[in-house]
């Protein structure tokens, strides 16, 4: 619960901004003390299950289930304001857009198509920059092994 309220706040803090074209989400500095606030509580709840002698409460296996709690939290809150902007998502490597409703559509069990009622129509977006891939030869990497072959 504390997990999850967390990263509704999180979400509410969110800034969603629209940047060549796609949207971009920011969290504000003073967005950290939420992150502090969910490793504290995470602290107060092991000191309180060793306390109990609930040695798997108390121990680090719940932390990942914590952490996505608090995505989820935080999904509920940003993805309707993504969608009510109406500035498309960021383009994935191979330069489609992601279509949002399309997966919503497919995970409830619509039929995820485009041309399903409330998805947007598609459109063509560039491909994505090189900065997405990297290069096949790294003359930087290549010259530290080199570097660190001829030392012995």
């Amino acid at each position: 619960m504390i997990a999850t309220g967390i990263g509704t706040a999180q979400g509410a803090l969110l800034r969603l901004e629209p940047r060549d074209g796609v949207l971009w989400a920011r969290m504000p500095v003073y967005g950290l003390w939420l992150w502090l606030a969910l490793v504290v509580s995470r602290g107060v709840m092991t000191v309180v299950a060793v306390a109990l002698h609930a040695p798997v409460a108390g121990s680090s296996a719940p932390i990942l289930m914590l952490l996505g709690l608090n995505r989820l939290g935080q999904a509920a809150v940003v993805t309707p304001r993504a969608l009510a902007s109406g500035v498309p998502f960021a383009p994935e490597k191979d330069g489609r857009p992601f279509d949002v409703r399309g997966a919503l559509a497919g995970l409830l069990g619509g039929a995820g198509d485009p041309s399903a009622p409330g998805a947007e129509p598609p459109t063509r977006h560039p491909r994505p920059t090189a900065s997405y891939h990297r290069p096949t030869r790294d003359p930087l990497r290549d010259q530290g092994r080199r570097g660190r072959r001829g030392r012995r």
